[in-house]
């Protein structure tokens, strides 16, 4: 007589949800990745200043709902704030018309590194939104970035689904690829290394 043995093998897959490529590097090409940091703050890093049109409630309720969920790529989580949320803060009942937050971005491929992205949402007199964006490499000794301080603010913005953002850059970090005139010693010579 034959005894016959059954094995049953469940396999749970988690689902992707993340629909867009983060890390620079990783993506075979990414016109977001163009715009290198060499130092700009003592460390890798990027700023941005950003004019949308939406309101800052919408903004703010946006972006914590996508970003603390993974964001775009999936690689972000929202960081505990000295307000004792995690992800954004609303400064109004603190008399500043305000939200402020911050998140973590890790990069995907063989090396994952932290860049810490910090924001402060404000409302424009039209009622449009002002957003400030920086990213900062938190690595020590992460003199070029390879783009990734100024892919990280471009993922934040990918996730306000907008094509109506005015952005413009708050100082020489994360320079446009063309960019030619710097100004000092110091961004002329990490420009040209």
């Amino acid at each position: 007589m034959f005894k016959i043995w059954s094995l049953t093998i469940i396999v749970l897959i988690k689902p992707v949800v993340a629909t867009s490529c983060g890390t620079c590097g990783v993506c075979s090409s990414d016109e977001d990745c163009q715009n290198l940091d060499y130092g700009s703050c003592g460390n890798a890093c990027c700023k941005l200043d950003v004019n949308i049109a939406l309101s800052y409630e919408e903004v703010v309720e946006t972006l914590n709902s996508s970003l603390t969920a993974g964001g775009p790529d999936g690689q972000f989580s929202a960081s505990v704030l000295a307000e004792g949320v995690s992800g954004f803060a609303d400064l109004r009942p603190y008399n500043h018309s305000v939200f402020i937050g911050q998140f973590i971005h890790e990069t995907a491929g063989s090396a994952h590194y932290n860049d810490s992205i910090s924001l402060t949402v404000g409302t424009n007199d039209d009622g449009s939104s002002a957003l400030h964006l920086f990213s900062y490499s938190l690595i020590g000794g992460a003199y070029g970035d390879a783009g990734q301080n100024y892919k990280n603010l471009k993922l934040v913005l990918g996730a306000l689904d907008s094509d109506h953002a005015e952005i413009t850059h708050s100082d020489t970090s994360c320079p446009d690829p063309y960019y030619t005139k710097p100004t000092s010693s110091f961004a002329k010579y990490a420009l040209s290394h």
